[in-house]
């Protein structure tokens, strides 16, 4: 009964057409494309550039997912993180390959973790806050951010308890340069005290550019 509600749930957050190309046929959903199961519940969607889906809503996404990497997906509906299945650990969104006339990206205060890639942005793009996440880097270079685009929030504050009162204080977010030039001043962020350095002396992990929720 409940793999058939998970199943049910998929097919409503995908199109026709992707749920098709992503199940092939299969009506276990265990068995989909990029979908992985832990006792016949849905844990995790893995889906990049082999499988670029189209979806409708993400308000039915099986609350088993634990975790959900996604790029080169063309996600044009709004993400709600209430309706985000409550016990995902991980939500990993490349930030290179967003929508190409996407012109505002918001995504504050929701613990995703991470390095930031601000290298191939849509050039419409006006606004990009993902403030009080836990990012641990942000990586441009020079003359990187769309011409048009007005802020780019990523700095984050946090309470801290002391002497039985709570500190506001700032966390620290690195920028990495790839070429060495200095960071734009439209960027905003609790920068360390390296905060400028090149890639080859970064000691954080770095893959895709992406946003990590771990």
């Amino acid at each position: 009964m409940l793999l058939k509600m998970q199943r049910y749930g998929m097919n409503r957050v995908l199109t026709e057409s992707a749920a098709l190309t992503i199940s092939q046929n299969a009506d276990n959903v265990c068995w989909w494309i990029g979908v992985t199961c832990e006792n016949g519940l849905i844990i995790r969607l893995n889906w990049d550039e082999r499988n670029s889906l189209t979806y409708v809503t993400l308000d039915w996404l099986p609350s088993t997912i634990r975790r959900i990497l996604w790029s080169y997906q063309q996600i044009k509906t709004t993400i709600d993180t209430r309706t985000l299945p409550k016990h995902l650990t991980i939500l990993r969104i490349d930030l290179r390959t967003l929508p190409p006339r996407l012109v505002e990206l918001v995504i504050w205060d929701n613990r995703l973790r991470g390095t930031v890639l601000l290298t191939n942005l849509p050039q419409t793009l006006e606004t990009i806050n993902l403030g009080n996440n836990r990012i641990d880097a942000v990586v441009g270079r020079y003359k990187c951010l769309p011409e048009d685009l007005d802020s780019a929030n990523f700095s984050t504050t946090y309470e801290e308890l002391r002497m039985a009162s709570l500190e506001t204080k700032n966390r620290p977010v690195k920028y990495i340069s790839l070429d060495g030039s200095p960071m734009d001043e439209l960027i905003e962020l609790n920068r360390c005290d390296e905060a400028s350095y090149t890639i080859e002396k970064s000691f954080l992990p770095f893959d895709r550019g992406t946003v990590q929720g771990y």
